[in-house]
C-alpha cells in the first residue's frame, strides 16, 4: 500500500513537471516567434 502511494506520488509529481515544462516551452515558442517577426521587421527595411 506504501509503495502505492509513492508510486501515485511520484507520478503526480513527474505530470505536474511536464506540464509546468510544457508550459515553459509554450512561453518560449512565443518569445521566438514575436523576436522572429520582430527581426523580419528589420530586415524588411
Amino acid at each position: 500500500m506504501n509503495k502505492e502511494i509513492d508510486a501515485e506520488k511520484l507520478i503526480n509529481n513527474l505530470l505536474s513537471k511536464i506540464t509546468q515544462l510544457e508550459f515553459d516551452n509554450a512561453k518560449l515558442s512565443v518569445l521566438v516567434e514575436t523576436y522572429e517577426q520582430e527581426n523580419s521587421k528589420e530586415v524588411g527595411k
